[in-house]
Protein backbone atom coordinates (compact mmCIF):
# COMPACT_ATOMS: atom_id res chain seq x y z
CA UNK A 1 0.00 0.00 0.00
CA UNK A 2 2.79 2.45 0.94
CA UNK A 3 4.73 1.57 -2.18
CA UNK A 4 1.80 2.57 -4.42
CA UNK A 5 1.36 5.82 -2.55
CA UNK A 6 5.01 6.84 -3.13
CA UNK A 7 5.45 5.36 -6.61
CA UNK A 8 3.11 7.81 -8.39
CA UNK A 9 4.77 10.98 -7.00
CA UNK A 10 8.21 9.43 -7.59
CA UNK A 11 7.30 8.54 -11.18
CA UNK A 12 5.93 12.05 -11.74
CA UNK A 13 9.11 13.55 -10.34
CA UNK A 14 11.34 11.38 -12.54
CA UNK A 15 9.30 12.27 -15.64
CA UNK A 16 9.56 15.98 -14.80
CA UNK A 17 13.35 15.70 -14.34
CA UNK A 18 13.72 13.75 -17.60
CA UNK A 19 11.63 16.26 -19.53
CA UNK A 20 13.56 19.19 -18.06
CA UNK A 21 16.90 17.57 -18.93
CA UNK A 22 15.78 16.79 -22.49
CA UNK A 23 14.41 20.32 -22.99
CA UNK A 24 17.54 22.01 -21.60
CA UNK A 25 19.99 19.80 -23.49
CA UNK A 26 18.14 20.31 -26.78
CA UNK A 27 18.32 24.08 -26.27
CA UNK A 28 22.05 23.85 -25.58
CA UNK A 29 22.82 21.42 -28.42
CA UNK A 30 26.05 21.99 -30.29
CA UNK A 31 25.75 22.32 -34.05
CA UNK A 32 27.04 19.32 -35.97
CA UNK A 33 28.74 19.32 -39.36
CA UNK A 34 26.53 18.66 -42.34
CA UNK A 35 27.59 15.92 -44.83
CA UNK A 36 29.22 18.39 -47.26
CA UNK A 37 31.25 19.99 -44.47
CA UNK A 38 32.36 16.55 -43.26
CA UNK A 39 33.58 15.68 -46.76
CA UNK A 40 35.53 18.91 -47.35
CA UNK A 41 38.85 19.65 -45.70
CA UNK A 42 38.20 23.35 -45.01
CA UNK A 43 40.63 24.86 -42.56
CA UNK A 44 42.80 27.88 -41.97
CA UNK A 45 44.32 29.94 -44.77
CA UNK A 46 46.24 33.15 -45.43
CA UNK A 47 45.46 35.70 -48.15
CA UNK A 48 45.48 39.49 -48.40
CA UNK A 49 42.99 42.17 -47.35
CA UNK A 50 43.52 45.71 -48.65
CA UNK A 51 47.20 44.94 -49.24
CA UNK A 52 47.76 43.57 -45.73
CA UNK A 53 48.23 39.91 -44.75
CA UNK A 54 45.05 38.21 -43.60
CA UNK A 55 44.78 34.93 -41.68
CA UNK A 56 41.54 33.11 -40.99
CA UNK A 57 43.02 32.20 -37.60
CA UNK A 58 42.65 35.88 -36.62
CA UNK A 59 38.87 35.55 -36.98
CA UNK A 60 38.56 32.89 -34.28
CA UNK A 61 36.06 33.72 -31.56
CA UNK A 62 32.98 34.16 -33.72
CA UNK A 63 31.28 32.50 -36.69
CA UNK A 64 32.31 33.47 -40.22
CA UNK A 65 30.40 33.33 -43.51
CA UNK A 66 32.76 32.54 -46.39
CA UNK A 67 31.82 33.20 -50.03
CA UNK A 68 33.78 32.95 -53.28
CA UNK A 69 33.11 35.14 -56.32
CA UNK A 70 34.36 38.07 -58.35
CA UNK A 71 33.50 41.74 -58.66
CA UNK A 72 32.36 41.81 -62.29
CA UNK A 73 30.07 38.80 -61.83
CA UNK A 74 26.78 39.89 -63.42
CA UNK A 75 24.30 38.08 -61.19
CA UNK A 76 25.25 35.19 -58.88
CA UNK A 77 27.82 36.98 -56.72
CA UNK A 78 25.80 40.16 -56.08
CA UNK A 79 22.81 38.00 -55.13
CA UNK A 80 24.97 35.94 -52.76
CA UNK A 81 26.42 39.05 -51.13
CA UNK A 82 22.91 40.51 -50.80
CA UNK A 83 21.82 37.34 -48.96
CA UNK A 84 24.79 37.72 -46.60
CA UNK A 85 23.90 41.41 -46.10
CA UNK A 86 20.29 40.54 -45.32
CA UNK A 87 21.42 37.82 -42.91
CA UNK A 88 23.73 40.18 -41.01
CA UNK A 89 20.96 42.80 -40.85
CA UNK A 90 18.37 40.41 -39.41
CA UNK A 91 19.44 40.74 -35.79
CA UNK A 92 21.69 42.82 -33.55
CA UNK A 93 23.03 39.43 -32.37
CA UNK A 94 24.93 39.33 -35.68
CA UNK A 95 26.80 42.63 -35.20
CA UNK A 96 30.00 40.70 -34.46
CA UNK A 97 29.56 38.10 -37.24
CA UNK A 98 32.08 38.55 -40.04
CA UNK A 99 31.97 37.51 -43.67
CA UNK A 100 34.76 36.94 -46.18
CA UNK A 101 34.48 37.38 -49.94
CA UNK A 102 37.39 35.67 -51.73
CA UNK A 103 37.87 36.82 -55.31
CA UNK A 104 38.23 34.18 -58.01
CA UNK A 105 39.50 36.85 -60.40
CA UNK A 106 42.67 38.30 -58.83
CA UNK A 107 43.78 39.58 -62.23
CA UNK A 108 41.01 42.20 -62.32
CA UNK A 109 39.86 42.45 -58.69
CA UNK A 110 42.51 44.68 -57.19
CA UNK A 111 43.00 44.53 -53.45
CA UNK A 112 42.16 48.21 -52.94
CA UNK A 113 38.84 47.86 -54.78
CA UNK A 114 37.64 44.70 -53.05
CA UNK A 115 36.80 46.23 -49.67
CA UNK A 116 35.04 49.13 -51.35
CA UNK A 117 32.96 46.62 -53.31
CA UNK A 118 32.13 44.40 -50.33
CA UNK A 119 31.39 47.28 -47.96
CA UNK A 120 28.72 48.44 -50.40
CA UNK A 121 26.82 45.33 -49.26
CA UNK A 122 27.84 45.35 -45.58
CA UNK A 123 30.75 46.70 -43.54
CA UNK A 124 31.26 43.27 -41.91
CA UNK A 125 32.20 41.73 -45.29
CA UNK A 126 35.95 41.76 -46.05
CA UNK A 127 37.32 41.29 -49.56
CA UNK A 128 40.28 38.91 -49.89
CA UNK A 129 42.70 38.28 -52.72
CA UNK A 130 46.11 36.74 -53.35
CA UNK A 131 48.18 35.08 -56.02
CA UNK A 132 46.14 32.82 -58.30
CA UNK A 133 47.81 29.68 -56.92
CA UNK A 134 47.02 30.78 -53.33
CA UNK A 135 43.35 31.30 -54.25
CA UNK A 136 43.27 27.91 -55.99
CA UNK A 137 44.60 26.28 -52.82
CA UNK A 138 41.93 27.91 -50.63
CA UNK A 139 39.20 27.12 -53.17
CA UNK A 140 40.38 23.49 -53.14
CA UNK A 141 40.12 23.31 -49.35
CA UNK A 142 36.48 24.40 -49.55
CA UNK A 143 35.46 22.52 -52.71
CA UNK A 144 34.97 25.59 -54.90
CA UNK A 145 35.54 25.08 -58.60
CA UNK A 146 36.29 27.99 -60.94
CA UNK A 147 37.70 28.67 -64.39
CA UNK A 148 38.24 31.63 -66.67
CA UNK A 149 35.92 31.47 -69.72
CA UNK A 150 36.54 33.76 -72.73
CA UNK A 151 33.51 35.61 -74.11
CA UNK A 152 33.00 34.37 -77.65
CA UNK A 153 32.09 37.73 -79.24
CA UNK A 154 34.88 39.55 -77.33
CA UNK A 155 37.89 37.20 -77.03
CA UNK A 156 39.92 39.71 -74.95
CA UNK A 157 37.25 39.62 -72.24
CA UNK A 158 36.22 36.76 -69.98
CA UNK A 159 33.89 35.65 -67.25
CA UNK A 160 34.68 33.32 -64.37
CA UNK A 161 32.52 30.21 -64.11
CA UNK A 162 32.34 29.04 -60.51
CA UNK A 163 30.36 27.12 -57.94
CA UNK A 164 28.46 29.21 -55.41
CA UNK A 165 28.02 28.13 -51.81
CA UNK A 166 27.82 29.79 -48.42
CA UNK A 167 30.43 28.24 -46.11
CA UNK A 168 29.69 28.67 -42.40
CA UNK A 169 32.78 28.45 -40.21
CA UNK A 170 32.63 28.05 -36.44
CA UNK A 171 34.25 30.31 -33.86
CA UNK A 172 37.04 27.71 -33.68
CA UNK A 173 37.74 28.02 -37.43
CA UNK A 174 36.10 24.73 -38.40
CA UNK A 175 33.86 24.36 -41.45
CA UNK A 176 30.40 23.38 -40.16
CA UNK A 177 27.91 24.03 -42.97
CA UNK A 178 27.96 24.24 -46.76
CA UNK A 179 24.74 25.88 -47.89
CA UNK A 180 23.51 26.10 -51.47
CA UNK A 181 23.32 29.41 -53.30
CA UNK A 182 19.52 29.39 -53.07
CA UNK A 183 19.62 29.42 -49.25
CA UNK A 184 17.67 32.33 -47.77
CA UNK A 185 18.94 34.86 -45.26
CA UNK A 186 16.65 33.38 -42.59
CA UNK A 187 18.12 29.90 -43.22
CA UNK A 188 21.65 31.25 -42.82
CA UNK A 189 20.60 33.18 -39.72
CA UNK A 190 19.10 30.07 -38.16
CA UNK A 191 22.43 28.22 -38.41
CA UNK A 192 24.49 31.22 -37.30
CA UNK A 193 22.35 31.58 -34.16
CA UNK A 194 23.28 28.02 -33.23
CA UNK A 195 26.96 28.89 -33.74
CA UNK A 196 27.00 32.01 -31.56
Amino acid sequence: MNIKRFSIPLLSFLLAVSFSYYYYSSKQSVIEKDPKAQYLKGGLFSLSNAGKPFNLADMKGGPVILYFGYMSCPDICPVGLAVIRDTLNLSSEFNSVKSLFITLDPERDLSESLNEYTSFFHTNIKGLTGELNEIKNVAGLYGTYFRKTPIEARPQEYTVDHTAYFYLISAEGELMRVMDHDATSSELASVIKQML
